[in-house]
């Protein structure tokens, strides 16, 4: 009868301490959330002072943006990435290719074709989309190749990301791709 209550409080020691870390990684998830977003709004907020400050985005040069973002941003790289990425929205494509420039400066550029070409499925798929994303038309051979990717989710955002480039060189392999001309289903 005693191995029984001895049972019993052990379970209740694994409950406490499973329910504890629980509580402690909600803490730790909810305060990561907190520090991205007032670092993504320092990193909007620091791109909006420099084209003030020099008139416009494309007065700025990509190393030079790159070089005011980068002690702002470089506790979360990724974040930061992330922040490009969405920047782009709605912008010209003058304005995208400083953004671009800017990837490329903190080598987030090369980092994503390297990606594209040996990640698995889910880093191949945003890899490619980020791609499109900021106008990258140097990766679209890279791209290119993922149309022939085993994933279909990988094949989408290839036809995605050539999409968003918009560059006449993609729209053969676009097409080849959605007349499921290799046997594969986009």
């Amino acid at each position: 009868m005693i191995w029984l209550l001895y049972l019993l409080a052990i379970l209740l020691f694994v409950w406490t301490i499973l329910v504890l870390g629980l509580v402690l990684y909600s803490y730790w998830v909810a305060k990561q959330r907190n520090s991205r977003t007032i670092l993504r709004a320092n990193i909007q907020s620091t791109i909006q002072q420099a084209i003030a400050k020099n008139g416009s985005l494309e007065n700025l040069s990509g190393k030079e943006l790159g070089s005011i973002l980068l002690p702002i941003g470089k506790k979360d790289l990724i974040c930061l990435r992330d922040c490009l990425v969405e920047y782009t929205n709605g912008l010209y494509e003058e304005e995208i290719k400083v953004i671009r420039d800017t990837y490329d400066s903190l080598g987030f550029l090369s980092s994503d074709i390297r990606t594209a070409q040996k990640g698995s499925w889910i880093k191949k798929s945003e890899a490619a989309i980020r791609l499109g994303r900021i106008h990258c038309a140097s990766a679209i051979e890279v791209i290119t190749v993922l149309l022939r990717d085993e994933d279909k989710e990988v094949r989408m955002a290839a036809v995605c990301a050539l999409a968003d480039i918009g560059d006449l060189r993609s729209v053969p392999s676009i097409i080849y791709a959605l007349a499921d001309a290799d046997g594969r289903q986009v």
